[in-house]
Formats: C-alpha cells, structure tokens, sequence
C-alpha cells in the first residue's frame, strides 16, 4: 500500500511520504495545522502517488512501501456543565450536585464511549477509556434578573 498525504497549508500544495510523516516533526508540525484547517488529504489509492515527490525528502512516493501499522491515539474528553440549583446556601447547592452525580453511573458512559469509538473510527483495533471523572466547583449566587 501507498499512501500520499497532502497539504494545502498557507495555499501551498505539498505532497509528503509515510516515513516522513511519521519521523519529521517538521512534517508534523505542518500536517497538524493543515489538519486543524481541514486543508489536509490522505489518500490510499496507488495512482494518487505516481509521478509524486515527497516535499521533505524528495523520493518518488510511489516508491516508498508503507506497511499498515498500529497508532494509539490519546483524547480528552471534557464536558463543562452549570446546574442552577435551588437551596438553602452554596454548601447545600454543592452537596446537592455532588450527590446526584454519585449516583449516575459514569463507568456505563465510559464502557459506551469505548464501544462507539470501537465500532465507528475505521480501522480501529481496540479502544480504551481510561478514567471517567468529575471535578465540582465551588457554588455561587445567581442574582435575580
């Protein structure tokens, strides 16, 4: 298999190999912008790499044999909730929130969030969720409209 990777980053189109996109942080640090842009592609099909020059080392990429190999990914997942609560003073309003969360049952959500990344990202050998946590900050007043 032959996989060209493009670049259109700052209007300029680059074209780049496996081995160096996945030993330069040069390369790296290029395709991670042109990704954060969606001015990236990826393309699997051998004709896409005939007749192309890899930008940072100049080989024919048709040339240059990738083996499919296994990449670990790590994400973070944050999800930032506000409770407008009801209650007595903010300690109240705290304990109140605290205690319902201890309730929900957040390793069910973890063991979920691993089946749709194991099922839904192509290609995808095994997912892992590692923690499943929640911090709560202190209450404060809202004042009345």
């Amino acid at each position: 298999m032959t996989q060209i990777i493009t670049s259109w980053y700052d209007g300029q189109r680059k074209v780049y190999c496996v081995e160096c996109a996945d030993s330069s942080p040069e390369v790296q640090a290029e395709l991670e912008k042109a990704e954060d842009e969606d001015q990236l592609e990826i393309s699997n099909e051998p004709q896409d790499a005939l007749n192309q020059t890899c930008t940072a080392c100049h080989r024919q990429i048709s040339e240059v044999r990738d083996e499919e190999r296994s990449y670990r990914v790590k994400v973070t997942i944050t999800f930032e909730c506000e409770v407008d609560v009801e209650a007595g003073s903010w300690v109240e309003a705290k304990s109140f929130v605290r205690e319902t969360l201890s309730t929900i049952h957040l390793g069910n959500s973890k063991e979920a969030l691993e089946l749709e990344l194991e099922e839904n990202v192509p290609m995808t050998e095994a997912a892992l969720v590692d923690d499943c946590f929640y911090e709560i900050e202190a209450a404060k007043g809202i004042i009345p409209d």
